[in-house]
């Protein structure tokens, strides 16, 4: 996870979800995600169309574009989705779900 938040609560809220151990590396506090979302994907080796981006906002979908990645967003965070929608044709690579789960029916991870 690459997130702009605090350190300290974002782990503290990912585990109080259970959802820590999920995640290879919690980066946050970051300013540039494409970066260190590439140097992550690198150093996992793995290749950067083996990896989705999940996000609300239309700057994350950049920097996962620059970094290779396929960028889904939903909707029902930072932005609506009229303005993302207004957004579409400049990033047509970019994936606009209004759930989650979506994203594992169109990944076909059922």
């Amino acid at each position: 996870m690459v997130t702009a938040f605090n350190p300290e609560s974002t782990r503290e809220i990912l585990l109080a979800a259970g959802l820590l151990n999920y995640f290879y590396e919690v980066q946050a506090n970051i300013t540039d995600k494409a970066s260190v979302i590439s140097g992550m994907i690198f150093d996992c080796e793995i290749k950067p169309e083996n990896v989705i981006g999940i996000t609300d906002t239309i700057g994350d979908v950049q920097a996962f574009i620059k970094a290779g990645i396929k960028p889904y967003i939903c909707h029902r965070g930072f932005h609506t989705l009229e303005k993302i929608q207004k957004e579409q044709e400049k990033y047509p690579e970019m994936i606009i779900v209004s759930e989650f789960v979506d994203i594992l029916k169109l990944q076909n991870w059922d």
